[in-house]
């Protein structure tokens, strides 16, 4: 049994159990099996061959644009959460102001995006989300791609002074 979902910490645990108790109790406590005297019957559908054309073409268009879909990825250990920390931004937020410093470099453009949050730990407690991209964070992300960027105290002020970072 596999799932995804969107979560924040709190949901994630609550979900996690509900599933691991229904696998449970599929394995355990099962009651499938055949009814005696039952108009059970084996499902036999008939596609048309619009529909197995029309599934076909998906299933190339879908292995089309898979194939054309790279992972790249570079390891950089001159920086890290301990430097984060000293700089006291979380890396959770970091990580998202990447994410709109990446789109404003390749589109020139901010998107709305959003980060899962939780109170479910307190009473009455819920998730919401957190809208990341905020003028603050558009200015950093200017200020960091700029052809001669900010210097680094100028950036190290500006994402201190984010309230969303």
């Amino acid at each position: 049994m596999r799932y995804h979902f969107e979560h924040s910490w709190g949901d994630g645990v609550s979900v996690l159990r509900y599933f691991d108790e229904i696998y449970e109790d599929s394995i355990l406590r099962h009651h499938v099996g055949t009814v005696e005297g039952g108009n059970l019957a084996k499902l036999d559908p008939v596609l048309s061959p619009n529909l197995l054309q029309a599934v076909e073409k998906a299933r190339n268009d879908f292995d089309k644009v898979k194939n054309s879909l790279t992972l790249d990825y570079m390891r950089f250990e001159g920086f890290g959460k301990k430097d984060l920390k000293k700089l006291k931004v979380g890396p959770d937020s970091i990580c998202q102001l990447a994410f709109q410093m990446a789109n404003w470099r390749f589109k020139r453009e901010f998107v709305g995006s959003y980060e899962p949050s939780s109170t479910a730990a307190f009473k009455f407690g819920r998730t919401e989300t957190i809208r990341p991209c905020t003028k603050e964070t558009t200015a950093c992300s200017i200020a960091f791609d700029k052809e001669n960027p900010a210097k680094l105290d100028e950036m190290s002020e500006l994402l201190r002074t984010s309230p969303h970072l």
